[in-house]
């Protein structure tokens, strides 16, 4: 074994030194705002889009389902069933299997994917703001 150099630990550079982890002014907070915004903006997207859609299609189209299971009953001036806050929130749906489950389901899944194609782009160049570096014209796949 060689013998190490006495003075081996003063020349390595300090650890967890933001000038060196963020060299550029900003960097840091960036990576925060990104990072929150590629995990909890799909993550809640999608279940509001899910909610949504599920309540708004079974009021659409499961109508006689809803009166005979949650007795919601259509409003009096025309405008149609209860909003879909009520309709989410109605317990006898819990094991309903229908269309419009699939429905919902897919229309989650086509906004998670979108979600991911464009929070994707952001990997590319790191915390560098899309309006700097432009991932189309570097990345032929995009």
């Amino acid at each position: 074994m060689t013998k190490a150099s006495p003075d081996a630990m003063t020349r390595t550079p300090p650890k967890n030194d933001p000038s060196l982890s963020f060299p550029i002014a900003g960097e840091g907070r960036r990576l925060c705002w990104y990072t929150l915004f590629r995990s909890l903006a799909p993550a809640v997207y999608s279940q509001l889009i899910y909610l949504i859609s599920f309540g708004e299609m079974m009021a659409a189209q499961e109508s006689p389902l809803l009166q005979s299971k949650c007795h919601m009953l259509a409003d009096g001036d025309g405008a149609g069933m209860a909003p879909w806050t009520k309709v989410i929130q109605c317990n006898d749906l819990e094991n309903y299997d229908g269309k419009v489950r699939a429905t919902a389901g897919a229309f989650m899944m086509a906004e998670l994917a979108l979600s991911a194609i464009l929070s994707s782009s952001t990997f590319i160049y790191r915390t560098q703001s899309l309006w700097d570096v432009r991932p189309w014209r570097h990345n032929r796949a995009w």
